[in-house]
């Protein structure tokens, strides 16, 4: 399947920690949890540092304009599930001044489905039925509101705000094998050059805030690619667009970075892909411009 698109809309104001309506891929998301008082200037909350993770690609689920990220950022199962998600800096990125007032910079949307299941021991995990490493987050609009751009980040630095439309979308029953792809996250932002070795059953770690500051695990299914031009993802990356360039040249969307080798800079992924979550929801399409 072969569409053709226009470029994505230019925002005046925009960048991976600063992203304005319509809302693209590959910013920085932060998911608080229910009972964070966020609107409160006197809450500790805010000081809180959140499940820091990165927008992936925005779609259509059953009518509604929809946001994925990876499912281990809002977690379910031996976690409590994050309920609303905000672009901004991490407390880390955005230092003192950021941190006192909040680091938040708009809603995102908030936890509308998450298909990333924790166990307490990896026993528990790959006992279970492994899962499709994604999530789902948007608005509560109507259907269909133009509040996700079909658009995604691709700069190679925090100031770079190249960015590029989401052209097509591969069929369901694509082989990823051996196809060289490129991820786009908040934290280690554009790397090309990443080969895809074939299909993988990951036990992820999950830890540190998405988990309360437990270590849990999750057992999930999707494909192994590694790095072949030096690029690396780590911990933010979660959730951040994994695409190819077709043979007509046209930038095609696969899916979600899902884990890696290395909190800080891993050269080898799994990735999780939309087809992959369609067979949860039948309905589920990468949205086009």
């Amino acid at each position: 399947m072969v569409t053709t698109v226009v470029e994505g809309p230019m925002q005046a104001l925009y960048g991976r920690f600063e992203d304005n309506p319509p809302r693209w891929g590959g910013t920085r998301i932060k998911l608080y949890w229910p009972g964070s008082d966020l609107n409160d200037p006197n809450s500790l909350d805010k000081l809180k540092e959140p499940v820091i993770c990165t927008a992936g690609f925005p779609a259509i689920s059953e009518g509604y304009e929809v946001m994925a990220t990876a499912g281990h950022c809002a977690p379910y199962g031996a976690a409590s599930t994050p309920r609303w998600a905000w672009n901004g800096k991490s407390l880390t990125e955005g230092g003192i001044l950021c941190a006192l007032a909040g680091c938040r910079h708009r809603e995102v949307g908030s936890v509308w489905k998450t298909m990333a299941k924790t166990y307490s021991t990896q026993t528990q995990a790959v006992g279970n039925s492994s899962v499709v490493d994604m999530a789902w987050v948007f608005l509560h609009t109507t259907p269909a509101a133009n509040n996700y751009g079909a658009s995604y980040y691709t700069g190679t630095s925090s100031g770079d705000v190249i960015n590029h439309a989401q052209d097509t979308y591969p069929s369901p029953s694509t082989d990823y094998t051996g196809l060289t792809m490129c991820v786009s996250g908040a934290t280690n932002f554009r790397s090309c050059g990443w080969k895809v070795t074939g299909r993988d059953l990951t036990v992820a770690t999950v830890k540190g805030s998405a988990t309360g500051g437990t270590t849990q695990y999750i057992y999930t299914y999707g494909w192994r690619m590694t790095s072949t031009q030096g690029g690396c993802v780590g911990g933010g990356d979660s959730g951040g667009i994994v695409w190819f360039v077709a043979n007509d040249g046209k930038w095609a969307t696969a899916g979600v970075i899902s884990s890696a080798t290395s909190e800080l800079c891993g050269t080898s992924l799994a990735f999780a892909t939309w087809a992959d979550a369609r067979i949860y929801f039948p309905s589920l399409t990468p949205k086009l411009q």
